[in-house]
């Protein structure tokens, strides 16, 4: 259904354009500015046309002369976007948004951006200027807090300090001035504040307005059977706008007054939806009118001019350039040039320009018969660095003295502008070249190419497409029979949709390459996965990848396997009686996958055990096993040797015998109730503990060539033992202490103390040593009877220190510091 009436809706806008009879002609003459993406035309005067044009995604205000090569930019610097509404041909109004400002201020211009003036009054937050004439503008100013809190009619006099406020006194709170002449200023005024531009609704509440001045001089137009009405624009003499009726399907109407609301002529055609007057000449008005709702999806607008009768109205819609659907004629000139925007689709609302709309203007009459017509290239598309042939052609043969056509280029670093060339006499065509450039571009990039003959100009769409290729393909050097990795580059980012390359090998029996790579949109380089296998001797294989027709190569070297060789045999000192951490070591790892098997040898068997072979893991390089050794009286040298591969390595390790431990204090201090233990020992790699019988107590820590350790204990042992991690240990009585020493109590004389002396046990090889009788200490003469008791497997050898030979038990005589040890195999 909704399909149906759009195609209703425009089938109507055809036949009322075939139906009309007009009683002038028109044409049309793009003034779109050159290296804008769009643009609307707001107000023309003087043979100066003003609007707004999209430049970088943003609107700027610009005035236009003859043709779209002649336009200014009139964005002020700091400014981040400005639209000119009106000129009389020497001044341009309009607004601009600044950062700075805080917001849109009305802004006049006098023909260049630097030349502009804010006229933004005090005490208002925006300001818009609609109306411009010989030194005075007319707009609004407002202020606004989530919604409009105040709106006034305002008049300047080129300054901001100059405004003159409007509003009249009246029960309507907000007030707009819309246009001007030398004499008076018309607007309206409303109950709401209402959105500008465009927008979904109709202006309900608002009443039109004249003024000559001052806000006292304000003079009701709201005409009789109309619900609202708005004057947007005057001559002088007569104002045209708008009234709004709510019942019915037609609620707006083109008015135009004579200086009275009595004096409203309705304009309105019947043809059309909804109509309004825009602009004014001396005889002539135009606006605009909708074939269907306003606004909606579906609906044709109209770019429409009378001459003072509904009967009257042209609809301008008829001379547009093929393609535009929609149009809105905003301002005509005393030379009756209408000026407005055409587009398609959707109108964004508020003070927008339309996505893609063209900026024109409808000049009286049929096209100079010698006009350009239109400028063309023979490609639209084409790859940088690429030569085009361009076209102007003109409506008819040149005159006398032929044609001479200008060019612009809006980006000249791509395409530079072309010579001016002169369009023979009698000829209607001439061609001309056009290099390009681009060759650093990595994305398409568009432009437009203007033609002018000096009163119309043409332009031309073209895009840049860079050609993506192959720039190399690359792979890393391998080992025959193992995986390796390529790289495949293209000489700028995929484009949109991706590059497919295609890749191969030379010999795929010996080399594997996937058979394409997909680059996604936006990358440069791609890696693939490449497989390989063995060869004897240093090979090259030729590999190529190719996309659009071009080939490129590259290639993958393989190299042999090394020869794998024994590098060492290594083995730490070890205690004997301690396994021995064995490793074997080869230049390189075995290739086959059950490793590589070493044979093995000790020189002496009998001290040190290894097994027959050991075997190196595939992709290792080395492996260590654990040898056996025995206790040795004293350091004992082994060679080991290992074969593998016709190579032989050997290196000699070293058992060395059971560390001695001699403990050097053992005291417990009975005030603190510490045990206090040294010992030493002589073997580096030792971790020594102390104890007693009951257990160790902890590990001593090493300090200066000590090794010590302390224990707080409530009951002092009698002796104590320290014990090697590598083997051997040595026992020793206890000395309690009393410390510093102190009174005793009483009042009586000082105590002494008896003479005693340590005797320190220690075994060398596995085995124990008791003492009886046992004690910490000994008083001088004391005899002590020794026993030795040696380990299962461990015979005894006998004994040294302050005593010596084999004798078991042994008899010691305490007379000093003694210190004996117990020797066991």
């Amino acid at each position: 259904m909704k399909k149906s009436l759009i195609t209703l809706l425009a089938t109507v806008s055809v036949l009322l354009l075939q139906a009309q009879t007009f009683a002038q002609e028109y044409h049309y003459n793009d003034l779109t500015p050159a290296g804008s993406t769009s643009g609307r035309l707001s107000g023309t005067a003087g043979g100066s046309q003003v609007g707004a044009a999209t430049v970088g995604g943003t609107s700027h205000a610009v005035s236009v002369g003859s043709n779209a090569l002649t336009s200014i930019d009139l964005n002020p610097a700091l400014y981040y976007n400005s639209m000119a509404m009106c000129t009389d041909g020497t001044q341009q109004g309009g607004w601009g948004y600044s950062s700075l400002s805080g917001g849109v201020h009305a802004l006049v211009w006098n023909g260049s951006s630097s030349s502009y003036a804010d006229l933004n009054p005090s005490g208002y937050m925006f300001s818009y200027c609609l109306g411009v004439r010989n030194h005075k503008q007319v707009g609004y100013a407002q202020n606004q807090v989530y919604f409009v809190t105040a709106s006034h009619a305002m008049c300047w006099h080129d300054s901001a300090a100059s405004a003159v406020d409007l509003h009249p006194i009246s029960a309507y709170p907000f007030s707009r001035a819309l246009g001007c002449d030398d004499n008076e200023e018309v607007g309206y005024v409303s109950s709401l504040a209402y959105p500008d531009g465009d927008a979904a609704g109709y202006h309900t509440t608002s009443h039109a307005m004249r003024w000559a001045g001052t806000a006292a001089s304000a003079v009701d137009l709201h005409p009789v059977g109309y619900d609202a009405s708005e004057a947007s624009c005057t001559n002088g003499t007569q104002q045209g706008g708008w009234g709004y009726i709510a019942l019915g399907t037609s609620h707006q109407h083109a008015l135009l007054w004579s200086g009275s609301a009595s004096s409203v002529v309705d304009l309105h055609p019947s043809a059309y939806t909804d109509s309004k007057i825009t602009s004014l000449s001396g005889d002539k008005q135009v606006g605009e009118g909708w074939v269907g709702a306003a606004n909606t999806a579906g609906s044709v607008r109209h770019a429409l001019l009378w001459t003072g009768t509904p009967e009257s109205v042209i609809d301008l819609n008829q001379f547009l350039p093929a393609g535009y659907t929609n149009a809105v004629a905003t301002g005509i000139d005393a030379n009756g040039n209408v000026v407005g925007y055409a587009y398609n689709g959707a109108h964004p609302y508020g003070l927008a320009i339309p996505a893609g709309a063209i900026a024109v203007v409808f000049a009286p009459g049929a096209p100079a018969p010698v006009q350009l017509a239109s400028l063309t290239l023979d490609q639209a598309n084409v790859a940088p660095g690429t030569t085009l042939q361009g076209q102007v052609t003109l409506g008819s043969p040149a005159p006398a003295g032929g044609v001479s056509i200008q060019f612009l280029s809006t980006a000249t670093a791509l395409v530079p502008t072309p010579a001016s060339i002169v369009i023979p006499e009698g000829e209607t065509t001439a061609t001309f070249n056009v290099p390009t450039d681009g060759a650093t571009l990595t994305t398409p990039a568009s432009l437009k190419l203007y033609a002018t003959d000096g009163t119309v100009s043409r332009a031309t769409a073209l895009t840049l497409t860079p050609v993506v290729k192959l720039a190399s393909l690359v792979a890393n050097p391998v080992e025959g029979g193992f995986n390796t990795t390529g790289t495949a580059s293209l000489n700028i980012p995929a484009q949109l949709g991706g590059a497919s390359v295609a890749l191969t090998s030379g010999n795929p029996s010996l080399v594997s390459v996937p058979a394409a790579l997909n680059f996604l949109q936006g990358y440069t380089t791609l890696s693939f996965a490449i497989t390989t296998a063995s060869v004897t001797t240093t090979t090259v294989v030729p590999i190529t990848a190719t996309m659009g027709g071009t080939t490129i190569s590259g290639s993958v070297t393989l190299s042999p396997a090394p020869v794998v060789a024994l590098s060492s045999v290594s083995g730490p000192e070890t205690v004997g009686g301690q396994t021995m951490p064995v490793t074997v070591t080869l230049n390189n790892f075995p290739r086959a996958a059950a490793g590589a098997v070493i044979t093995l040898t000790s020189s002496d068997p009998a001290t040190l055990q290894v097994p027959a072979t050991v075997t190196v893991p595939y992709g290792t390089y080395s492996t260590t096993i654990n040898a056996t050794t025995v206790v040795v009286p004293g350091r004992k040298g082994v060679t080991l040797k290992a074969t593998y591969n016709g190579s032989t390595v050997s290196a000699t390790v070293f058992v060395v015998p059971i560390p001695t431990v001699v403990i050097t204090q053992a005291d417990y201090m009975l005030d603190t109730k510490m045990l206090k233990v040294q010992a030493t020992t002589t073997y580096a790699n030792s971790v020594l503990t102390y104890g007693d019988a009951n257990g160790p107590f902890g590990t001593m820590q090493f300090e200066l060539g000590v090794f010590k350790g302390s224990i707080l204990l409530d009951t002092p042992p009698t002796t104590v033992t320290v014990w090697n991690s590598v083997g051997g240990q040595a026992s020793m009585a206890v000395t309690i202490k009393t410390g510093l020493g102190g009174n005793s109590g009483g009042g009586g004389g000082g105590g002494g103390s008896t003479t005693k002396y340590k005797l320190t046990l220690v075994t060398n090889g596995k085995g124990t040593i008791t003492a009886s009788p046992a004690a910490s200490t000994y008083a001088p003469g004391t005899v002590v009877t020794l026993t030795a008791t040696p380990a299962s497997g461990s015979p005894w050898l006998g004994w040294s220190g302050a005593v010596s030979g084999t004798t078991n038990p042994i008899a010691v005589t305490i007379t000093k510091d003694t210190s004996v040890t117990a020797n066991f195999r």
